[in-house]
């Protein structure tokens, strides 16, 4: 019936050493495969993140470049432009620009030539006065 020695071989055969090692160094060979497609997945992860968010930033200036394009198609859009771009006003109208305090203190102050500068400024003024 049962082939008791065949099976016994078996066993001994499976239960070796050497079995034991030759699948220890197929499953290290399929943990670094499986370790190596991992990392491939995480990268392609990343890039298709990295990509989707620079599409969308794309998007987004293309929208705005429509809308721009649409409202320049209009004369109220162009005289828009036309006013803040380059200041212009119509015939009649007047254009204030206001400026703003000049700054005070320590940021105000010129800065300090140094000893050689002060006299070279001298002998300049001095070759010149002649």
């Amino acid at each position: 019936m049962f082939d008791f020695e065949g099976k016994k071989l078996l066993e001994w055969i499976l239960y070796s050493k050497a079995a034991v090692g030759a699948l220890i160094v197929l499953l290290f060979f399929a943990l670094s495969a499986v370790w190596g497609v991992y990392e491939k997945y995480r990268e392609a992860k990343s890039n298709t993140d990295a990509a989707l968010a620079e599409y969308a930033e794309v998007e987004t200036r293309v929208n705005a470049l429509q809308a721009e394009v649409s409202e320049l198609k209009t004369d109220r859009g162009v005289e828009r432009v036309i006013r803040e771009e380059f200041g212009f006003a119509e015939e009649g109208e007047g254009v204030v620009v206001i400026v703003g305090d000049p700054p005070q203190g320590e940021e105000a102050a010129l800065p300090q030539k140094s000893f050689l500068g002060g006299v070279w400024e001298s002998v300049r003024n001095i070759r010149f006065k002649m």
